[in-house]
């Protein structure tokens, strides 16, 4: 039986600073200006998502539980990066510590170990970063580099989604969609905030003839907000969180071809070390995207896409030495997706997608000076088989899918999807969801073999995936500017990757762990007296390992997620609280820092547009504005070694900008 946590009270302030004479100005007159929209313009409720099944279609019609944010609500809301947007859509929380690299992607509670990835990022449905060293761990690159104002929505499938896009896709799929380019502002942002904060934004697009093309750029330099740690012998050590994150992207689109790159590189400070002396460290992460694509559609509605597609990945990560200190690893990847997908009506009720594709895994470590290789250069490749049937009968739909799928040297297997979505109503309706996803092992944990004192670590070529099964029941209602539902979900994980003893002296990764995760949501998002609008979850997941260990991910169980905004003619006031119950403590004996305990992240984001200006928008953004300290427990495998928890986030923190239209 699930406990349900107290009430929990949510937070309310307004902030609104602006003369009489600003507010009766009049409205400006660009296309896209956010102020210029109605609500039901500016926030729209019914939007159509493509994540869950390839197939644009209504949310409530979906085979998948789909969350969707969009660009009006990152206007509202505000936000420094990408990590703050995902932070406030129900079911995914960025697991954004101070060791080893941040913003590791948590859905519904699951949180991979140190070595593997179980959430899959995309690019316009294209794999966005997926590397084969681990699977993608290191996503500080895409999540800190990709410009906000090129986002037109996010869409979050929570749940199994390797039925269509393959590994990693385990328990959860975060596409990322971009503008078209007469969607994207010719604007330039520039903010300046506290700990000495610099930011800056470009966007831009054009059009001539059939060729459209749309970019954006941004560049991101603080000197950090100060972090304390206590080590076990009672010594204070601190430092600043430094990061530095510039980005690039664009899309160049000519009739049914289209090209789109991204670059990113994200320096940021980690602590490291072990508990008895911290020390001070930074992770660099580089990544190179690009996609090469066909999409065309026919006269009958048949739709052909194919893509070829390059992630580049080059990471420097500092670890602890074994005579003492740190020393630097430098890793390479270069990866590679070929996918060819054809789908349309088979009659009125039925619709087919068919698909391959080809995964080309490649890469190599160059160790500290002086030590041994620990990994020899890979080639790996992975095969993937799908297809998707969906029929209607009435006012219900059946959704059956199957993947197969191959890593090289290793058996194949099959992965399935059955959904039945149906409408009692036009409004009313219920979806239920059974679907399976799995997560190739990845080259360290097929290849590793390192010695660490008297220790030593191998992998194992003949890893199975891991395997998940997931099943959900929700019910929706939507109507008008309202739209609600409850979700009940159950995970079940098996032949989870860990690191087991063989023998007193050797550490080898086995397909051995297991893990369940049960558990509700809720979510709501309305509009209401023409300028307001509203958007709320609240989660609940509980989960226990297969040695009946609970609450074995740490996560915290209990996440509220509560926005509240008021938009008027040429200014708006966004108001955003995320709630998260405490989150557990790890194993370590030493507690010399302070045990997690339930936060309050409060924020504030408030905008206004000069029409007599030449269009110049004014922002103020303040986040943490309780001023809280937030801890997260060490997972293991983290730095520094030993510890029990390391701060999360600042404290309060503002942040001024200004946009000028171009």
């Amino acid at each position: 039986m699930m406990k349900m946590p107290e009430p929990l009270c949510f937070v309310f302030c307004v902030f609104a600073t602006y003369s009489a004479n600003l507010l009766s100005s009049p409205a400006n007159s660009a296309e896209n200006d956010l102020f210029q929209l109605s609500l039901e313009q500016l926030v729209d409720i019914n939007v159509n998502v493509i994540t869950p099944s390839k197939i644009e279609e209504p949310l409530s019609q979906s085979p998948g539980i789909v969350s969707v944010f969009t660009d009006k609500e990152i206007a509202l809301f505000g936000a420094r990066d990408l990590g703050e947007v995902l932070s406030r859509i129900a079911g995914i929380q960025p697991y954004d510590s101070l060791n080893a690299g941040r913003f590791r992607l948590s859905i519904r509670g699951d949180l991979a170990t140190g070595n593997n990835n179980h959430v899959l990022m995309l690019l316009n449905g294209t794999p966005f970063n997926r590397e084969s060293y681990t699977g993608g761990i290191w996503t500080q690159a895409n999540i800190l580099t990709v410009p906000l104002p090129l986002i037109k929505r996010i869409e979050v499938s929570r749940g199994p989604g390797s039925v269509l896009y393959g590994t990693n896709a385990f328990s959860g799929v975060v596409n990322i969609i971009t503008k078209e380019s007469d969607e994207l502002d010719d604007e330039v942002t520039v903010s300046y905030g506290n700990d000495n904060t610099k930011a800056v934004d470009v966007s831009y697009a054009t059009s001539k003839g059939d060729l459209n093309i749309t970019a954006a750029g941004r560049y991101f330099d603080t000197d950090g907000w100060d972090h304390e740690i206590t080590s076990t012998a009672g010594d204070k050590f601190s430092d600043s969180a430094f990061s530095k994150s510039p980005g690039f992207m664009a899309t160049a689109k000519f009739r049914d071809l289209y090209a789109t790159v991204a670059y990113g590189k994200a320096d940021q400070y980690t602590i490291r070390g072990i508990a008895t002396a911290p020390a001070s460290g930074d992770v660099e992460n580089e990544k190179f995207f690009l996609d090469l694509g066909f999409d065309h559609t026919f006269s009958n509605d048949w739709q052909l896409k194919s893509s070829a597609s390059y992630v580049s990945g080059r990471t420097d990560l500092k670890r602890v030495a074994i005579g003492g200190g740190l020393e630097n690893i430098h890793y390479e990847t270069d990866d590679g997706h070929i996918e060819i997908t054809g789908q349309g009506p088979l009659s009125d009720n039925f619709h087919l997608l068919l698909g391959s594709s080809v995964d080309i895994f490649t890469g190599h470590v160059i160790p500290p000076p002086g030590s041994a290789p620990f990994l020899p250069d890979w080639e790996d490749y992975l095969y993937g088989l799908y297809g998707q049937i969906e029929y209607r009968l009435a006012n219900t739909k059946f959704t059956v899918g199957a993947q197969y799928n191959k890593l090289e040297g290793i058996s194949g297997n099959i992965v399935p999807r059955l959904a039945l979505v149906h409408n009692f109503t036009d409004n009313f309706g219920f979806k239920a969801l059974y679907g399976q996803a799995f997560r190739a092992p990845s080259t360290i944990e097929r290849g590793f073999s390192a010695r660490s004192g008297p220790i030593q670590i191998k992998g194992d070529p003949s890893l199975s995936p891991e395997l998940v099964t997931n099943y959900d029941l929700q019910i929706f209602y939507e109507k008008n500017q309202l739209q609600t539902s409850i979700t009940f979900f159950k995970s079940e994980q098996e032949d989870l990757i860990t690191r087991v003893f063989t023998s007193p002296t050797i550490l080898t990764f086995q397909n051995t762990g297991g893990l369940d995760i049960e558990g509700v949501e809720f979510e709501s998002k309305f509009t209401f007296k023409e300028n307001w609008y509203f958007t709320g979850s609240y989660t609940y997941q509980t989960n226990e390992d297969s040695d009946g260990v609970k609450n074995t991910t740490l996560q915290a169980n209990t996440t509220v997620k509560l926005g509240l905004a008021y938009n008027s003619k040429n200014w708006s006031v966004g108001i955003f609280d995320s709630y998260l119950d405490q989150y557990h403590e790890n194993t370590s004996p030493n507690k010399n820092n302070p045990s997690p305990k339930a936060y309050h992240d409060l924020s504030v984001n408030a905008s206004l547009t000069l029409p007599k200006f030449h269009d110049i928008t004014l922002s103020v953004y303040m986040d943490n504005l309780l001023d809280e300290n937030a801890y997260l427990p060490i997972l293991t495998g983290g730095g520094p070694i030993g510890a029990n928890s390391l701060q999360t986030q600042s404290g309060r923190s503002f942040f001024v900008g200004v946009t000028v239209p171009f």
